[in-house]
């Protein structure tokens, strides 16, 4: 039941947060929209490196200690620590290096205090159960606040890149209140009537994670610093375009580590083996049974996709179908990733990220010297592969567990081949004939993805549905 719900709430948000990107990116142009992305990609990445790996501490530590209010103090206490020197970095680089819209950075940066915060917050209530309102925060009432604020800025203020960025700020800022209210509500807890901390622990566990975490983030940003380093704003915005789509694909996954990643924790600090490795095979086959149809759609569909953002951006096409396969890696390798923090490899998953982040700076560099935005989208496809089947194999040799099995197999080999063979045969499918495949695959998937017991679980309810129909 929780799985529902976070879909229905992750698939609103998720289309909401589509829309918008459309909006801005019609209201803007290639140009301007490609200026908006670089500063909301220098955002993401200053968030990203200041929560510091604290939200998977929380995650960890929470659902295994008997005192989990003393690792609620240090998360707490830390988070304020690395707010204050982020923005005060930030700043003085702000103020070194020459930028053309200066508003529009500064921004960005009070935005990343309330953001961080968030962060926190709702990782310390997802580790306390607290599921649906971090569902609710952050994947439906932050996007309604968004757009909200969006329509309003751009109907009496001002149209410009500056417009999306306030409507940013203000609707991270609402969210993170209100996500601190609702946290001390439910758990009825104040830092104040607890002054025991666990700063030794949490920090051996997050320091080598959260230069893991840097590395991976500027990795998984190296396209955009590199195409928007090498090449023009225009090119930039089209890229971008294809990457959000493709984006989409990579919050099932999230959606489902949101379920997954508090059992997880909790079968490792109770060292049950056999409900670890039935949750990992669970949380994959939900992934892929949910993705591959939205992967195929916008793999095969990827004209329609890219006309959305407006008639300028119909070069995205081939970006997009390219990610797509990206996307795809990801979701075959599964929670892969989340295992490695989970059990305490965090230096593995920095040693990782820093081979990832050397593979994709050359890849990209090269593709983009070479090709253009296509070069750039290639490296990224063929350096997230490697990765995720890095990280797969990491797990399997240190603990001896992998999430797959024969039909597992096929299905993933199935998909894979249908996707490369629409970015290289370009084949041309109906809307129709598009639905009709996205469907066989979603139906096979779930033959070949079924567990014995699942299928005798439909037998036993279609013999009764007979027997209440003749009786």
């Amino acid at each position: 039941m929780s799985i529902l719900i976070s879909y229905t709430v992750l698939f609103v948000g998720l289309g909401l947060n589509y829309l918008l990107n459309i909006v801005i990116g019609r209201a803007l142009g290639p140009s301007e929209y490609g200026q908006y992305v670089f500063a909301l990609n220098l955002y993401n990445t200053v968030t990203l490196i200041t929560v510091f790996g604290l939200d998977q501490a929380a995650i960890k530590f929470l659902p295994q200690s008997e005192k989990p209010k003393e690792y609620v103090n240090t998360i707490l206490i830390l988070s304020i620590i690395l707010v204050t020197v982020s923005v005060i970095i930030t700043s003085i680089v702000i103020n070194i290096i020459p930028i053309t819209n200066n508003s529009l950075y500064l921004l960005f940066l009070v935005a990343v205090i309330p953001a961080v915060f968030l962060t926190h917050v709702l990782a310390i209530a997802q580790a306390n159960h607290i599921l649906i309102s971090r569902m609710t925060i952050r994947y439906l009432m932050e996007p309604i606040l968004r757009a909200i604020l969006l329509c309003l800025i751009f109907f009496f203020w001002i149209k410009s890149s500056v417009g999306p960025a306030c409507a940013i700020l203000l609707s991270t800022s609402i969210s993170c209140i209100f996500s601190i209210y609702i946290y001390r509500r439910k758990l009825h807890f104040s830092v104040k009537q607890n002054k025991k901390y666990e700063f030794r622990k949490i920090l051996h566990f997050v320091v080598p994670l959260a230069g893991g975490n840097v590395l991976n983030i500027l990795a998984g940003r190296m396209d955009i610093i590199i195409v928007g380093a090498a090449l023009i704003n225009h090119e930039v915005g089209i890229y971008t375009a294809g990457l959000q789509s493709a984006a989409m694909v990579a919050l099932i996954l999230q959606g489902v580590e949101l379920v997954y990643a508090s059992l997880l924790s909790k079968s490792i600090g109770n060292d049950n083996q056999s409900k670890l490795l039935y949750d990992y095979k669970t949380s994959l086959r939900i992934t892929i049974l949910f993705g591959a149809p939205l992967v195929i759609f916008l793999s095969f569909y990827k004209d329609f996709t890219s006309m959305l953002f407006g008639a300028e951006f119909i070069e995205s096409q081939l970006i997009l179908a390219i990610l797509c396969i990206s996307q795809f890696a990801n979701l075959a390798t599964g929670s892969a990733n989340q295992l490695l923090i989970l059990f305490g490899y965090t230096r593995t998953v920095f040693l990782l990220n820093a081979a990832f982040l050397i593979l994709v700076s050359s890849l990209v560099y090269v593709g983009a010297q070479k090709v253009g935005i296509v070069g750039a989208a290639i490296g990224i496809m063929c350096s997230s592969a490697l990765l995720n089947i890095a990280r797969v194999l990491l797990i399997f040799i240190k603990k001896k567990i992998h999430p797959y099995d024969a039909s597992c197999g096929v299905f993933i080999a199935l998909t894979v081949a249908m996707l490369i063979s629409r970015v290289i045969l370009d084949l041309q499918f109906k809307l129709w004939e598009t639905v009709t495949i996205s469907s066989v695959i979603a139906i096979t998937g779930i033959m070949l993805l079924m567990r014995k017991s699942d299928l005798e679980w439909v037998r036993g309810n279609i013999y009764r549905i007979r027997v209440g129909l003749s009786g």
